[in-house]
């Protein structure tokens, strides 16, 4: 680049110290040709030495800007990939977010459900109680029944004793026709039975409940008299439950104006 400065500059130079001798040339003597190349010389010297520091300082200074442009060029490259690791992170914290808020959703929804059986629950077992709290505030309804033979019957194994005569019968529980008792209601119940054999004869009988034998006997005398004996029991009964007197073996059941059989039942609590 100096080089082609150089002719102009040369030209610029000679003009100048051209000048110079001129001007001095009423005071001094006119400059020899000596001197005026060799202040031209001194002069173009310089002049090279001050273009080649330009072009040094342009040269670092295009350095300076190469250097400025590629720390540029690099921080925008970070900022980019930066920008994009960002906006990786947000769109993962966003679907962590997303799964951890589902995942809350399902556990609240399962605690809900849980909670709500549980509620459920409670409330059908404090209804049963109240229900049952009910029944025992309930007064019990009157069941009663009494009814005897009016007269001897010969039973087969396995039959039922009829007893045809009814003298009480609350709740309608027993039937005078077949000889068997009903439960109305769920409960506790109570039963008698009362027999009577003849004289030389035994009698075997069983107070049933649902063909369950709960209570039974066998009379018998040898001698020429004619006895009695009688059997009882407790027990639970569901509504529509049956209970009858039995034959457990084939017996005659003996009945006169002292001597009685009878059958009783009532409902003791429900």
């Amino acid at each position: 680049m100096h080089f082609f400065l150089f002719p102009t500059m040369l030209i610029i130079i000679m003009a100048t110290i051209g000048q110079s001798c001129l001007m001095v040339a009423a005071n001094e003597p006119v400059c020899s040709r000596f001197d005026y190349e060799e202040k031209l010389l001194e002069k173009m010297v310089r002049s090279e030495i001050k273009v080649e520091q330009m072009v040094e300082e342009m040269k670092k200074t295009k350095e300076s800007v190469a250097t400025i442009a590629t720390d540029i060029k690099q921080r925008v490259e970070n900022v980019e990939s930066n920008s994009i690791r960002l906006q990786g992170l947000i769109n993962e914290t966003l679907t962590r977010f997303g799964e951890d808020i589902s995942e809350e959703k399902n556990k609240l929804t399962a605690l809900f459900n849980e909670a709500l059986t549980r509620f459920t629950e409670d409330i059908a077992e404090e209804k049963n109680k109240l229900t049952a709290l009910a029944e025992k505030m309930t007064p019990v309804p009157v069941v009663a029944f009494h009814a005897r033979r009016s007269s001897s019957a010969t039973v087969s194994t396995g039959g039922t004793l009829v007893f045809d005569t009814v003298l009480i019968n609350e709740g309608e529980g027993y039937d005078r026709a077949t000889g068997i008792f009903t439960a109305p209601y769920n409960g506790l119940y109570y039963f008698a039975a009362h027999v009577c054999n003849p004289a030389y004869y035994a009698v075997h009988y069983a107070i049933v409940v649902d063909n369950n034998q709960i209570a039974s006997s066998t009379q018998y005398d040898s001698d020429n008299v004619y006895s009695c004996s009688s059997v009882n029991a407790v027990v639970m009964m569901k509504s529509a439950d049956r209970a009858w007197i039995k034959c457990t073996i084939g017996s005659t059941f003996y009945h006169d104006s002292s001597r009685w059989n009878s059958f009783t039942g009532t409902l003791l609590n429900r």
